[in-house]
């Protein structure tokens, strides 16, 4: 299971004190438009709870997340996951996020004829180990 949070850069004014929901909805993000992701989920929980907040950065994929957080006083959500594996290369903090979102549940599907194979194995092995809990 994954949970969302908020990524900023370490000095950023909300990585320390108060993280309200007014300070969320008051900081300038930048959003992930990945699509067949799931992550859409954020957007729809937002909508539903009457959010808005300025969007000064729209991004297709997560890669160059971490980069511009870093250098800026963007906030961006993404998963907790996501947030741990970047936090301490480019010095950024992470928040809890202010509006509760459900857990996600992360599953692997692979077809039969290929859960013998030695590659097959390997890899779902290593995805085991970066997403367990």
């Amino acid at each position: 299971m994954q949970r969302y949070v908020c990524l900023m850069r370490a000095g950023h004014p909300l990585a320390a004190g108060d993280f309200s929901m007014e300070a969320f909805m008051a900081a300038t993000h930048a959003v992930v438009v990945a699509k067949a992701t799931g992550h859409g989920i954020v957007e729809e929980q937002l909508a539903r709870a009457g959010i808005d907040r300025p969007v000064r950065l729209q991004l297709p994929h997560f890669a160059a997340v971490p980069y511009i957080i870093s250098e800026s006083d963007l906030v961006v959500t993404v998963t907790d996951k996501f947030a741990e594996a970047t936090r301490r290369r480019f010095g950024l903090a992470v928040r809890e996020h202010p509006l509760p979102f459900p857990e996600i549940p992360i599953n692997l599907f692979w077809h039969r004829r290929y859960h013998r194979d030695a590659g097959n194995r390997w890899l779902r092995g290593l995805l085991f180990a970066m997403f367990a809990e």
